[in-house]
C-alpha cells in the first residue's frame, strides 16, 4: 500500500503529480519498498518535493502525465494513466529497482514538473517532528521519515488509509507546520 499524504491540494492533477512524485522517489529507494521479512508497507510520508507543475507544458500538463505514465509502462513500470475521476491509491508492490531506476532515468525529461528538488534541513525537521507526534499518539512503530525521501516502511498492523490514523496524521502536521519554501529551490 502507498499513502499519499503532504499538500492537501484540490484537483486530480495534483494528486496525480503526486504519484509521479512516489514513483521517482521510488527509483532509488525501491529494494527498501518490502521489509527484508516481508512485514513492511512502502508508504509516502511528508510533502512531495516536486516544482510546482507550470501551465504552458506543450499540449498540456494532462497530456504531459500521460505521456510520462505511458514512457514508464514502456520501460516496464506499471503505472496508470492519469484519471480525473478517481482517488489515486497508487502501490508499489515487488518494484524492480534495476527497472525503476531505469525507467526513471529515461522518462524524467517528459515530467512536466521537471526535476526533483533537494528537501531543506527544515522541511527535515518538520517531518521528523510530525513522525515523533504520530507516535506519541498511539503508533509507537511509526518509522522516522528519510532525508530526501518521501517513501516510509510502515509495518503491516498500521493501515495508513484508517481513518484513525489519518486524523493522527492531520493533527500532527497541523501542529508541526512546513516551513515556507522558497521558489528557487
Amino acid at each position: 500500500m502507498t499513502e499519499l499524504t503532504g499538500d492537501r491540494r484540490r484537483g486530480w492533477g495534483a494528486t496525480w503529480a503526486v504519484a509521479v512524485v512516489l514513483a521517482l522517489s521510488l527509483a532509488p529507494a525501491a529494494a527498501g519498498c518490502r521489509a527484508e521479512n516481508g512485514d513492511g508497507i512502502a508508504t509516502v510520508g511528508g510533502r512531495p518535493t516536486a516544482t510546482a507543475l507550470p501551465a504552458d507544458v506543450p499540449g498540456g500538463v494532462d497530456a504531459a502525465m500521460r505521456r510520462y505514465a505511458q514512457c514508464m509502462r514502456d520501460h516496464g513500470v506499471a503505472m496508470p494513466d492519469p484519471d480525473p475521476d478517481a482517488t489515486a491509491r497508487p502501490s508499489a508492490p515487488d518494484i524492480d529497482p534495476r527497472r525503476m531506476e531505469e525507467a526513471t532515468a529515461a522518462c524524467r525529461s517528459l515530467l512536466p514538473a521537471g526535476e526533483l528538488r533537494q528537501e531543506s534541513p527544515e522541511e527535515f525537521e518538520v517531518r521528523r517532528q510530525v513522525a515523533r507526534c504520530i507516535r506519541e499518539n498511539g503508533y509507537p512503530a511509526w518509522p522516522d521519515p528519510v532525508p530526501n525521501s518521501n517513501t516510509q516502511r510502515l509495518p503491516r498492523d498500521i493501515d495508513p488509509y484508517s481513518a484513525q490514523v489519518r486524523a493522527v496524521q492531520e493533527t500532527c502536521a497541523k501542529r508541526f507546520p512546513a516551513p515556507a519554501v522558497s521558489s528557487a529551490g
